[in-house]
């Protein structure tokens, strides 16, 4: 969605700086495209691309890393946090054996 919201808008511009080229005979009107389009090419990246499965890439690794640090659960508290100690959250947390 941002991607279209987002092409629409450097169109826009796009067509208003050309409007004002031909209109003064000056190309500054189209200089904002530049940054622009260094956007629209990010966006279309995370919408098409491959930033997606480098992001879910890159969240895999870091939960087999924790896994690999010896904690069965990928989810880690902060160490300052005032809701509940690590063994009270571990123990909520892990699989608890039915008898």
């Amino acid at each position: 969605d941002i991607l279209n919201f987002y092409g629409a808008f450097v169109a826009t511009v796009a067509v208003g700086g050309a409007a004002l080229w031909f209109k003064k005979g000056n190309p500054s009107g189209l200089v904002p495209l530049v940054p622009m389009s260094f956007g629209a090419a990010y966006q279309y990246d995370f919408a098409y691309g491959s930033k997606m499965s480098r992001i879910r890439e890159e969240a895999a690794l870091i939960l087999d890393e924790n896994r690999s640090l010896g904690t069965n659960s990928p989810f880690i508290l902060p160490e300052n946090n005032l809701v509940m100690n690590t063994e009270t959250y571990l123990r909520f947390t892990s699989p608890s054996e039915k008898k």
